[in-house]
């Protein structure tokens, strides 16, 4: 989903939504839009569909056509912030031991390393990320999952600022 442009005064856009449908927009959920590479979060007040594949939307706190624009052009994710990736099939399920020697990115698609080992530590899972040539500990919780591309053996993840 993307957002096309800004339409009227009153901080409406217009949204391309596929290859999501109307009936995957849950007005009580957040959608996000990266924002200065972190993925932040906006409620939507009202929609209209404007065809099979464009919607209008108003979300809260943008209140100005000034303000939509600051959104233009941007990617909307829906489902808590994870992007659904057609490589990742639903239903396939991967093990622990199938992420060690996956690729991680962080949210602004840096590479960070390659996975070499997983800690199950009691309330805080992580991985251990070989990064330039120094074993990193990453939290690994599915809220952190922003893509996962099985069959690339990619795994984007949202690290929190100053951890690596």
């Amino acid at each position: 989903m993307k957002v096309l442009k800004s339409y009227g005064t009153k901080g409406d856009v217009i949204i391309n939504i596929s290859p999501a449908s109307p009936k995957d927009i849950n007005l009580k959920e957040p959608v996000f839009i990266t924002i200065d590479g972190l993925s932040v979060p906006f409620f939507i007040e009202n929609f209209q569909e404007k065809g099979g594949t464009k919607v209008q939307i108003k979300f809260e706190d943008i209140d100005s056509s000034k303000a939509a624009e600051e959104i233009v052009g941007q990617n909307i994710i829906l489902n808590g912030g994870k992007q659904q990736d057609n490589e990742f099939e639903e239903g396939d399920m991967l093990s622990i031991n199938q992420i060690i020697g996956f690729t991680i990115y962080d949210q602004n698609k840096i590479e960070i390393g390659i996975v070499v080992d997983f800690y199950d530590i009691k309330n805080n899972p992580c991985l251990s990320v070989m990064h330039e040539s120094k074993e990193v500990m990453i939290p690994f919780h599915e809220d952190l999952i922003i893509n996962i591309k099985s069959k690339k053996k990619i795994l984007v993840l949202n690290i929190p600022e100053g951890l690596i």
